[in-house]
């Protein structure tokens, strides 16, 4: 089992939860706090629902201050880049110094569990690449079979085009790649409501 961990490696990505500096879509629907708030929610349960696994390695990779995140017990690492695309590139490349597969998530989408990480894992076995969709446009999910720095380059990060510009990317690039079930995730004012229903106890 050990080396089956080994060649899994789980990065979830997000940043610290600074007021006025996540979820700010949300404002000013949410004050800056509430959505700070929400946001450390969120964070705190994708950890409990995906950090434990026996099918793969589970590391916190954190943009900003990491001190607050030291109370999850889980390896921290620091997010390095000028924007999401190169921080995710720099680190898909680290961790491909001691994994056979990588995938990488965020902590917006309260409805990814184990059972999609597995499916993602399952998937890279015959292809290059895995995406998890969000319904916004962009993607929960993305999980690879080797380094490819030029996914990640050009995205319009935060917008609508995320996942059909990945998509470009990849099928430019001759990656063989397979699309997940698309899932919500929480950016949006609209997004709340579902949040409510399914995810009560995580409202602020």
């Amino acid at each position: 089992m050990a080396d089956k961990v080994k060649k899994n490696q789980l990065m979830i990505f997000t940043k610290a939860p600074v007021a006025g500096e996540v979820k700010t879509r949300l404002l000013p629907f949410l004050s800056a706090e509430q959505a700070a708030a929400l946001h450390r929610q969120l964070v705190s349960h994708c950890l409990k629902k995906l950090t434990c696994s026996n099918s793969y390695r589970c590391e916190l990779w954190v943009s900003g201050a990491y001190e607050w995140a030291k109370a999850f017990e889980l390896p921290i690492k620091q997010q390095r880049g000028a924007d999401l695309g190169e921080r995710m590139a720099n680190a898909f490349a680290e961790c491909f110094a001691q994994a056979a597969k990588v995938i990488v998530v965020g902590t917006d989408c309260p409805w990814l569990s184990q059972p999609h990480i597995e499916e993602a894992l399952a998937a890279l076995d015959d292809h290059d690449l895995v995406i998890g969709p969000a319904t916004d446009g962009g993607y929960v999910l993305l999980g690879l079979t080797a380094n490819c720095p030029q996914l990640f380059a050009n995205i319009d990060w935060g917008s609508a085009r995320v996942l059909q510009q990945t998509r470009a990317l990849a099928e430019s690039l001759g990656l063989d790649y397979r699309l997940l079930a698309p899932l919500d995730d929480i950016d949006r004012p609209e997004d709340l409501q579902k949040l409510q229903s399914d995810f009560p106890e995580l409202m602020v």
